[in-house]
C-alpha cells in the first residue's frame, strides 16, 4: 500500500494493518512510544542523493554553500558517477 504521509503510515500500523520501514525520527516522538514496536534494520539502509542543476542556472548563496559542502561531490554529467 502506498500512503501520502508518515502519520498515515503510522496510523495503519497502529491499526494492525501491516508493518512499515520509516526514518527513526518519525517514531521518536512520545506518541509513538508504547504504541509501536520499533527496532533497527540490519544491515542499515543507505541511499545516495544527487543534486542536479542546469548548466545555465545562476547559483544563489544558499545553493553555492550547499555545493561547497565537503559531502557534496560536484561533477559534470553521467561520466562522473
Amino acid at each position: 500500500m502506498i500512503l501520502g504521509s508518515v502519520e498515515a503510515i503510522k496510523g495503519m500500523v497502529k491499526a494492525g494493518l501491516g508493518c512499515a520501514v520509516l526514518p527513526g525520527m518519525a517514531v521518536a516522538d512520545k506518541e509513538s512510544q508504547g504504541e509501536l514496536v520499533v527496532g533497527p534494520l540490519t544491515p542499515k539502509l543507505s541511499r545516495r542523493l544527487c543534486v542536479i542543476v542546469r548548466q545555465d542556472k545562476r547559483l544563489d548563496i544558499g545553493l553555492r554553500k550547499t555545493l561547497a559542502c565537503p559531502q557534496v561531490a560536484v561533477g559534470r554529467g553521467a561520466a562522473n558517477q
